[in-house]
């Protein structure tokens, strides 16, 4: 099974840091870290959801491992679902503090408890799609935030170390490329420690859904689903 498989079961309920102490430069656009979290903030305060089409690239080495396409749906009460279809399609579901990974081919789902697995990556993605700081301001030190453009959009880059030792040796930081037309992610990257071996998430035409059915994140499955725990 690939790095990516089975790390991608996390990025989940985690939030943006609505208070760091420090400074920081001010942008050409005269953002500085604060500005930014209350622009954050002011944005995000009332989603209920969003929906995105969603790429993953694994590189590991400095060589890309694999990709992985398809949709992402996000709560804002903390849970994300990921449709992904490739050659190995899968669901991967969050809902903290479990994480699922269903694969309908094989007629299988995997479950595991993420405290205990904190390697798993695709718990960390509800970074920057919530208004709220204090899962953030527990877990992450926020270091560092530029201004810059991606695919012609001007974006502003948080680079997040993990404050605990024991995280912080499976994941070293974390990127996050947050788009200044709408304030919600629009690129993360999740480093494993060295910086030329990291999972890249990237979003498109994300999109505001209030209307998100929270069905779609309770754990259902097909009848004859085998259910196994990692």
């Amino acid at each position: 099974m690939s790095r990516p498989t089975r790390l991608i079961a996390p990025l989940l309920a985690l939030v943006f840091l609505i208070a760091v102490s420090g400074s920081f430069p001010v942008g050409a656009q005269g953002w500085n870290l604060e500005d930014a979290l209350k622009q954050i903030e002011k944005a995000t305060k009332g989603i209920k959801g969003v929906t995105a089409e969603v790429e993953l690239s694994d590189v590991q080495g400095g060589e890309e491992a694999s990709t992985s396409s398809g949709k992402v749906s996000v709560s804002f009460q903390g849970k994300v679902r990921f449709e992904l279809s490739d050659d190995d399609s899968r669901t991967i579901l969050c809902t903290p503090p479990v994480m699922y990974i269903h694969r309908p081919s094989q007629m299988t789902v995997e479950q595991f408890q993420l405290p205990q697995h904190p390697e798993k990556l695709a718990q960390y993605t509800l970074l920057g799609f919530q208004p709220t700081g204090r899962a953030m301001k527990q877990d992450f030190l926020v270091t560092m935030l530029e201004e810059d453009s991606l695919d012609d959009k001007k974006v502003v880059v948080l680079e997040l170390t993990p404050k605990k030792e024991k995280l912080r040796a499976v994941i070293g930081k974390i990127h996050l490329w947050i788009d200044q037309s709408n304030w919600l992610p629009t690129q993360q990257r999740v480093y494993y420690g060295a910086s030329n071996t990291h999972l890249t998430v990237r979003y498109r035409n994300v999109a505001r859904n209030d209307s998100l059915n929270e069905a779609i994140f309770k754990p259902k499955w097909p009848k004859g689903t085998k259910k196994t725990k990692g």
